[in-house]
């Protein structure tokens, strides 16, 4: 029988986004990291990406950037009723770190709530 070494299937390069650096820097030498096998590579996330982590404002916020400006009003419609009162405080908190193509249709939406 063989030996498997479940270190073969796992992916050469893992992804980690700190913030300790603008998201503009680039990548250099001392930003990978090598972890037996693995190569850990840095990289810098956008302030809004880090403004709710693990909440379902997070979520809004990824969907919304992910869908880009074309889609923001859409998204937003379909998506701000369905959240709870707790998630609208949250989204309304990460605001000031998005994009103003993101938070202002938000700013006009939650005027209303």
């Amino acid at each position: 029988m063989d030996n498997m070494d479940p270190t073969t299937s796992l992916p050469e390069r893992i992804l980690e986004y700190p913030e300790a650096r603008a998201e503009a820097t680039p990548i250099v030498a001392e930003d990978l990291l090598h972890f037996r096998a693995h190569r850990v590579e840095l990289r810098h996330a956008p302030s809004w990406r880090l403004a709710a982590p693990k909440r379902n404002a997070d979520k809004v916020i990824l969907a919304v950037a992910w869908l880009g400006p074309n889609w923001v009003e859409e998204s937003l419609d379909a998506v701000l009723p369905k959240l709870s009162v707790e998630d609208l405080s949250e989204l309304v908190a990460a605001r000031t770190s998005m994009h103003a193509w993101m938070s202002e249709p938000l700013d006009r939406r939650l005027a209303y709530c």
